[in-house]
């Protein structure tokens, strides 16, 4: 049978198994998919198995690049969870809040508070300070000091905690952190970097991915759809892919260097940048068009004049073209 389509299963759901576990001359008898509370057997033929890594407990089967990294997503989690308490927490670990002593006749004298008064501060002090009503003015009857506990959410450095985990990341799926705009990566970006952050991503992270779904694809599917698998092979088709292609004006000036320094002929040139072929200009060097001379003669003998005019007609066909 020849297949339609390609449906999705969990790889949670989904192990591969020998009918013989003993049998080392076997590798996967069989799929092992649980839905629903039931155990379904699924043959090798019929599951395309997408692998990243490998399994060291199980050789079978792939090995998340994540599960390296998970102390750092761990850490990134309880970084947040910080903050979230500590900012529904007036953004401070707490406060310590004691009688004031008030100098009399006598002396020093400490205001004494019944358990009552004490659970009355601590509630008016939650109910006004907590959640929207962070930063609001407070005045008790009761002679009272308030002391921090703690250090504050600036002294946490949460911001320098948080990038670690991000930069270690991205670092392990070979994606910039600029790309996915995230804090460790937009400390050091700019214009001037984003589009070659932007080819890296594409290059070292997301490629190889394409590689090894394409290889699944040919290795597992192929054979069932033609009679001569080894004649076709799956490939992305990147070719819109902005990040994977060259700048316009850096591919036109880098052609020009090409044609003046005559390496290629000016018909080459023009088809290389989407212009129309001159016939009058077909198959001639740099040096051949402005000077008339052999295709040989050095560049050093090419006429000021005449190359300034010849770079101009190119400058202007080429603003034509851009607008």
């Amino acid at each position: 049978d020849v297949p339609i389509g390609l449906y999705w299963l969990p790889a949670d759901d989904v192990d591969p198994r020998k009918f013989n576990e003993s049998d080392d001359t076997e590798w996967i008898g069989y799929y092992e998919h649980r839905c629903n509370g039931r155990t379904y057997k699924i043959a090798p033929e019929d599951i395309v198995h997408f692998r990243t890594g490998m399994d060291r407990n199980n050789p079978r089967k792939g090995r998340s690049r994540l599960r390296s990294v998970l102390a750092e997503v761990y850490t990134d989690n309880e970084a947040a969870a910080t903050v979230n308490a500590l900012l529904g927490n007036r953004a401070l670990p707490g406060l310590i809040v004691s009688p004031k002593a008030l100098e009399t006749k006598n002396g020093f004298e400490v205001t004494k508070l019944t358990g009552e008064q004490a659970d009355d501060i601590e509630r008016r002090a939650e109910g006004k300070f907590k959640g929207d009503g962070r930063g609001r003015t407070w005045v008790h009857s009761i002679p009272i000091d308030i002391t921090e506990w703690g250090a504050k959410l600036s002294e946490l450095a949460t911001r320098e905690i948080r990038r670690i985990p991000e930069e270690r990341i991205c670092a392990i799926f070979k994606i910039p952190p600029g790309v996915v705009k995230l804090g460790a990566g937009l400390d050091r970006n700019t214009m001037a970097n984003a589009a070659m952050e932007d080819a890296q991503a594409w290059r070292n992270g997301l490629m190889p991915l394409h590689g090894i779904v394409s290889d699944a694809i040919d290795q597992q599917l192929l054979p069932q759809m033609e009679m001569r698998p080894e004649l076709y092979s799956l490939r992305f088709d990147v070719t819109a892919v902005e990040a994977l292609s060259e700048n316009e004006d850096a591919k036109a000036k880098r052609i020009g260097d090409l044609w003046e320094k005559d390496l290629i002929t000016h018909d080459v040139a023009v088809t290389e940048l989407a212009y129309e072929t001159d016939e009058n200009r077909k198959g001639k060097y740099y040096s051949e068009v402005v000077t008339g001379g052999l295709q040989n003669d050095p560049v050093t003998s090419v006429d000021p004049s005449a190359a300034k005019a010849l770079r101009e007609e190119l400058a202007k066909k080429w603003a034509e073209r851009s607008a």
